[in-house]
């Protein structure tokens, strides 16, 4: 498998009116960090998508964002997009609601989650999948 080029951000780099301040994790098909909004303070996610080889992925991820559109209970919200060049590599960034937490499979791995909370972390979880499919197969659906 191809290994993917992610962008290389040091602290205070500026992306689309954000100010990144730290690396939070990277997945299969990008790499998010967290930026602090240089007018307001806010502070968001700033997700990175490569376009090779995965552009056909990260494009319809943005369509499914904006088709759910603000304030889904489930679904992290989208608050802009733009492209990002470095060193002759391209990636689609998406700004999104930052989360304060715990990554889920960190949290998982306590020893005091019981049955009840468990159960209610994946009930949202699904609610969240559901609302993304639709999204994905309907052009009209939020």
């Amino acid at each position: 498998m191809e290994e993917r080029r992610m962008p290389e951000l040091p602290p205070r780099a500026e992306v689309g009116g954000l100010v990144v301040e730290e690396l939070m994790g990277a997945g299969g098909y990008g790499v998010v960090y967290r930026a602090r909004d240089a007018r307001s303070g806010c502070c968001f996610a700033l997700e990175f998508i490569p376009l090779e080889p995965t552009a056909e992925w990260g494009w319809r991820e943005l369509g499914v964002l904006a088709r759910i559109g603000p304030h889904h209970p489930n679904v992290v919200e989208l608050w802009g997009s733009g492209h990002w060049r470095e060193d002759g590599h391209e990636w689609l960034w998406l700004k999104l609601s930052f989360i304060r937490g715990e990554p889920l499979d960190m949290w998982g791995r306590r020893g005091d989650v019981d049955a009840l909370g468990l159960g209610d972390k994946l009930l949202s979880v699904g609610r969240a999948l559901a609302v993304r499919v639709e999204a994905a197969v309907s052009p009209w659906a939020a």
